[in-house]
């Protein structure tokens, strides 16, 4: 569906999601009749915050009352999509906004998908140690 599309691009707004069709190349590459058309296919995936930044989002005149912000990380999207600066400067450019780094912002969360509903308790373990 994709390749029939001729998009120049394939917009994912969900880290884990991306993630998994950004590695369709690695899971074809030794398929000879997929390889290169899934390698095709991962090149033109891109985050929805990389394509604001390419749109100039981060120049309009966005404002919100003075408050502390903080951003984070889908382990998917900063490992896999290897997207993190991206969010933090779409942030960073609100006028009112005060960015502060979370301690441990590359740190797992423990959700990753489904897995906080399958291994409720060692999802739980994990979120409490970030």
């Amino acid at each position: 569906a994709f390749e029939d599309s001729n998009a120049d691009f394939i917009v994912t707004n969900a880290g884990g999601c991306g993630a998994f069709l950004k590695e369709y190349d690695h899971l074809l590459k030794d398929d000879s009749e997929w390889r290169e058309r899934a390698a095709s296919f991962t090149r033109k995936l891109k985050d929805f915050s990389s394509v604001l930044l390419e749109l100039n989002f981060d120049q309009q005149a966005l404002e919100l009352p003075q408050q502390i912000v903080t951003y984070q990380d889908s382990c998917h999207l900063r490992n896999v999509m290897k997207t993190s600066a991206e969010p933090r400067r779409l942030i960073r450019s609100i006028k009112g906004i005060e960015f502060k780094e979370m301690q441990n912002a590359e740190s797992c969360c423990g959700s990753a998908g489904i897995y906080n509903i399958v291994e409720s308790e060692m999802s739980m373990k994990i979120l409490d140690t970030k």
